[in-house]
């Protein structure tokens, strides 16, 4: 039988190969550059106008809804849509999308299937304009008299005043129709067209489809079964002509046709004349949106600077790389070998992670956004954490592994469950979670665990170590004056509700200068006056917005005084009022979201005390409790005193933070015995970087100064808590008084001992276990 080094070894190679396969999926399937989220990188604005005034709000909140829905289905993710209080909709698209996202944006979706009686190109109707007296296309529906002809009616005898208009009618002053009534229309190329009455809207399409056929692409509708009948008798009838076809038109232009050649199919009708890949893809898209509840136009596209200032991502990203040598350092210097476990659980994780995100973006859609950060940065602090664990008993990886994987999982699941239920940018956040979570389970099964293995076959004698040092009283100040910085953070500065959840206020500065010259002195004049600001970005090459909440008269004073000292102001503010949806966006999914995740988390916390002393399990339950809950308040208050508003990107924070406390408590009830040495550098690797995002990214450093807070809380109350009161041993004891240990299952005994180094192995000593020491103390 293969000693607990080969099958280390195996377990290994196996995670580099499936490294490799990651890495080789991004070269061949996907781009190595992410798609950055409207708020961490520049965008862009659109300003929709309702073609009619006077809609309601539910009418206009239906038009954000079906947006969304629009940009979606063309594959642009990652956007935000807010009524304003002037009846407009402002569209913010990240990076500089395609004019044929805007195009379809504004367009009023209008679908119909029409026959076609007559079609002239452009010279065929000058040269039947020169045979005969032009006839007013426009003026032809006021002769309309008498109930409507149906479709088989016109295509079979059409009005000989309609064709000789044909010849008249010009494509850049399009004449719009009722479905019930005949139509001229044109397509891309000037074609005009003599179009019968519909027989079917976007209201009888049950389903559309952009499909490749045997050498052409098309597009496939299912209608409803009323409208597939007048259908079929439409093109029955025009079968009997050499050149009968069928339109399909979208907001009065002809966008593709098809020829009849017998009756329809079933429900079905394809179109697929002059179609490419994209066309039919767009094509399908516009189709699917449909009408929208209020017609809009496009009024206003302006170019919207960044969330972050500028070099703040760069000095950001450096910091964080700076922050983690830093860390990685500290640990060797302070744990030596025990700090090797949980650096290379962070960095095997991320580096699976990174590839693997990708490849999802490209899959499914995973912008990244600064929430999807977040939630990536937390889900990875998961992983350290098994290593603390799997550093004090690196012989029991499989008692580590069974007592860790369940709760990874539920919150793997949970992710899944969240982006199954909701779209938007809850869904980036649940399925960032889910991937980070995934990579966390191979990664520890993989690489950490075999690790453990491998660095403990030539661990220093027993006899070596020293006893470990206790510093419990230390970490309960630190925990303590943390938690009162919080709760002094929370009732000075308080926490307002971002404006991605309640109504708000948008503020233009306009200025003298360039516009991102003169942000940072606006941001920073803001920030003194104690405003609580959502955003600031540029607006353009002269104007600054400002976003936030609803502010009362006191506070706009403080804003117009504020902004009143900035020399590169240039005249008064303009303010209009935002108002919050129902949208993917909404606080309402992120509620459900929530939800999904507690309850997925209350799930892990009972597994966990399953494994724990009889007699200490409701004491085990009260703590994970309690200690997260204490986790969430320190995030909360310590981000308050950088000013944060409850934005995505903090909730995101926030619920990583719970995430992370949940499974480090539980894995101290399954699991107790903990690396003391491995579970410092655990706290360093993780912290130190995030702490360096807050200093060197101002304008980004709510979210990262609440994930920085929290974990560092979790670490500590871990720390305070200890063995003794979740049942397990304590560092240099053995187990509380009056509490019996968890007694490993016959099957984790025997894989225990496959895994267990023998006497005379390659060390010539026998492995150590269960023995507390210097540096392998448990905490």
């Amino acid at each position: 039988m293969p000693g607990p080094g080969g099958r280390a070894g195996r377990e290994l190679a196996l995670y580099v190969v499936l490294l490799g396969m990651a890495v080789g999926l991004v070269a061949l399937t996907a781009s190595w550059t992410p798609r950055w989220g409207v708020d961490v990188l520049a965008g862009t604005r659109v300003t929709l106008q309702p073609t009619e005034p006077g809609a309601s709000r539910d009418d206009l909140d239906a038009t954000a809804r079906a947006l969304e829905e629009r940009a979606s289905d063309a594959g642009t993710a990652g956007l935000d849509v807010r009524p304003r209080s002037d009846g407009s909709l402002v569209v913010t698209l990240p990076g500089t999308p395609d004019p044929r996202v805007v195009e379809l944006l504004a367009a009023a979706g209008e679908v119909e299937v029409r026959g076609v009686v007559r079609q002239l190109s452009a010279g065929e109707r000058t040269a039947a304009r020169d045979d005969g007296a032009a006839v007013d296309p426009a003026a032809l529906r006021e002769t309309l008299t008498g109930p409507p002809r149906d479709a088989v009616d016109w295509a079979e005898s059409p009005d000989p005043a309609w064709v000789a208009a044909l010849a008249s009618y010009d494509c850049a002053t399009p004449v719009t129709a009722d479905a019930s009534a005949p139509s001229f229309s044109c397509d891309a190329a000037g074609t005009a067209y003599l179009l019968g009455p519909a027989v079917a809207t976007g209201g009888d399409v049950v389903d559309v489809r952009s499909t490749l056929d045997p050498g052409a692409w098309t597009v496939e509708l299912d209608l409803r079964a009323a409208a597939a009948d007048d259908l079929d008798d439409l093109m029955m009838s025009l079968a009997a002509t050499d050149a009968g076809r069928v339109a399909l038109v979208v907001d009065t232009e002809v966008v593709t046709t098809t020829v009849v050649r017998g009756p329809l199919e079933g429900s079905t009708i394809g179109f697929g004349t002059n179609l490419d890949q994209r066309a039919s893809q767009d094509l399908a898209a516009r189709v699917e949106a449909g009408s929208l509840p209020v017609a809009v136009g496009a009024v206003d596209v302006a170019r919207l600077g960044p969330t972050l200032y500028r070099g703040e991502g760069d000095r950001g990203a450096l910091a964080a790389g700076a922050g983690l040598l830093a860390a990685i350092v500290a640990g060797l210097l302070l744990a030596r070998r025990r700090a090797l476990l949980p650096v290379a659980a962070l960095l095997g994780t991320a580096a699976l992670a990174a590839p693997v995100a990708l490849v999802v973006d490209q899959a499914v859609g995973l912008p990244v956004s600064l929430a999807v950060l977040v939630v990536a940065a937390a889900a990875v602090a998961v992983a350290p954490v098994v290593a603390q664990h799997a550093a004090a008993a690196p012989h029991s990886g499989v008692v580590v592994w069974r007592a860790w994987w369940p709760p990874v999982a539920l919150g793997l699941g949970a992710g899944v469950l969240v982006r199954v239920l909701t779209g938007g940018p809850v869904g980036d956040v649940a399925v960032a979670l889910a991937t980070v979570l995934g990579c966390v389970l191979v990664t520890t099964r993989l690489l950490t665990l075999p690790l453990g293995v491998r660095l403990a076959e030539d661990a220093p004698p027993v006899a070596d170590r020293a006893p470990a040092r206790r510093s419990g009283p230390v970490t309960a100040l630190a925990l303590a004056v943390l938690a009162v910085a919080a709760a002094v953070g929370l009732l000075v500065h308080g926490v307002a509700t971002d404006t991605a959840f309640t109504d708000g206020q948008e503020h233009v500065v306009p200025t003298s200068s360039d516009a991102g010259d003169a942000r940072g002195e606006i941001r920073d004049a803001v920030t003194a006056a104690g405003l609580p600001a959502t955003s600031v970005r540029t607006a353009g090459d002269r104007a600054v917005l400002v976003t936030t909440p609803t502010l009362d008269d006191g506070q706009r004073t403080a804003l117009d005084a504020a902004l009143a000292d900035v020399p590169a102001v240039a005249g008064p503010v303009a303010t209009s009022e935002i108002r919050a949806t129902g949208a993917t966006g909404g606080a309402g999914t992120w509620a459900l979201g929530a939800g999904v995740l507690a309850v997925a988390l209350l799930a892990a916390a009972l597994l966990a005390v399953r494994r724990a002393a009889p007699g200490t399990r409701a004491a085990a339950l009260a703590v994970i409790g309690g200690a997260t809950a204490l986790a969430a308040v320190v995030a909360l208050g310590i981000g308050a005193w950088a000013q944060l508003t409850l934005s995505p990107a903090v909730l995101a924070a926030l619920a990583g933070v719970t995430l992370v406390a949940v499974l480090t408590q539980a894995g101290r009830v399954a699991a107790p015995q903990r690396d003391a040495g491995a579970a410092l550098v655990a706290t360093l690797v993780v912290v130190v970087p995030l702490l360096a995002v807050v200093v060197a990214a101002p304008s980004v450093r709510a979210p990262f100064a609440v994930l920085a807070a929290g974990l560092l809380a979790t670490a500590l109350a871990a720390r305070v808590v200890g063995g003794r009161r979740l049942g397990g041993e304590v560092a240099g004891e053995g187990p509380a008084a009056g509490v019996t240990p968890a007694t490993p299952t016959a099957s984790e005994v025997g894989d225990d001992r496959r895994r267990t180094v023998p006497d005379g192995g390659p060390s010539g000593r026998p492995a150590p276990r269960h023995q507390p020491h210097a540096g392998r103390g448990r905490s």
